[in-house]
């Protein structure tokens, strides 16, 4: 039995845009640009590997990512570290360091490097990204 192999399927077909890969599992949605996420996601998921099942009374969880195992029994145990955001004055408490790294660029004490080249627009961000995405 073979999964995983995706069904190339995009109502747009422009060639600025990679088609969109399907997860040929039967119920599944998961959708990707990029050939080798989808064969992650179906090795992960689908094929071989050690199942992961939750201990916890009654839960039935379980997966073939470790690291998804690892976050769900946490949902059991209440073992979520919150670590704080430095800012004098900020609430703001994240999960990991890179969710805090990526909160703490809302503060901007960076230099914002990357400028809007369209004429008239003073649009500034830290990230190429933000500035494509405006």
């Amino acid at each position: 039995m073979h999964h995983g192999n995706g069904r190339q399927s995009s109502s747009n077909s422009s060639s600025l845009h990679k088609p969109w890969l399907q997860c040929s599992f039967p119920g599944c949605r998961y959708k990707t640009q990029r050939q080798n996420a989808l064969t992650r996601h179906a090795d992960s998921q689908y094929v071989g590997g050690t199942v992961h099942p939750c201990t916890f009374p009654g839960c039935g969880y379980e997966t073939r990512r470790r690291r998804d195992f690892e976050r769900h029994m946490n949902v059991h145990v209440g073992a979520w570290i919150m670590i704080p955001c430095p800012y004098p004055g900020c609430l703001y408490k994240a999960r990991a360091i890179r969710y805090l790294r990526m909160h703490i660029v809302t503060h901007g004490t960076r230099e914002k490097r990357y400028a809007c080249k369209l004429a008239g627009c003073t649009f500034t961000a830290q990230q190429r990204s933000k500035v494509t995405r405006h």
